[in-house]
């Protein structure tokens, strides 16, 4: 059991240390970016080890996909086959799938709410770094949930995001996300 969990850690480290130098490299380069769900969630857990993480999640805007590119390629990231809405890289470090909007089109609705998922953006102090409002965040994390949730396949790690984040901020504005 050690030796797993060590391995996790491991793993949690390397995600977190290489999507850092994504950051670095799109702040550097003026890449307006949003880290959602595990990128934002591992850093609310008490330890990030104890929130597993695939792939790190990041809105991107479109018009600044030939940027992002280069950058990609210039950190020896590999391209993959994504879907529609979603440019995805791999490191040996990190799977990162770079979102054109944050859910595909296969979910209409709840596409409808997070087309203009900018619109929700607020800028950070430094650099070009986005975060969505917390009620903004959690209505994104309940939506996620649905598509699990819809196939039957969620986890006890979906049901411990929203736990973990209403925890996070407890002064959400419950009529908002009503």
């Amino acid at each position: 059991l050690m030796i797993g969990f060590l391995e996790d850690i491991r793993r949690s480290r390397n995600q977190m240390q290489q999507l850092q130098v994504v950051y670095d490299a799109f702040d550097a380069q003026g890449v307006d970016y949003m880290p959602v769900k595990g990128a934002i969630l591992k850093t609310l857990y008490p330890q990030p080890e104890l929130r597993m993480m695939e792939d790190a999640d990041i809105l991107i805007r479109t018009e600044q996909l030939p940027t992002i590119r280069q950058i990609m390629l210039s950190m020896d990231m590999e391209e993959r086959i994504g879907d529609t809405n979603e440019s995805v890289w791999n490191h040996p470090k990190l799977l990162l799938e770079l979102h054109k909007t944050l859910i595909s089109s296969q979910f209409g609705d709840y596409l409808e709410y997070l087309r203009n998922s900018w619109d929700y953006a607020e800028k950070e102090p430094k650099g070009h770094a986005y975060r969505f409002r917390e009620e903004n965040h959690f209505v994104f994390l309940v939506i996620h949930f649905a598509k699990p949730y819809m196939r039957g396949s969620t986890t006890p790690k979906d049901i411990c995001d929203l736990w973990v984040f209403r925890n996070a901020y407890p002064q959400m504005n419950e009529d908002y996300i009503s």
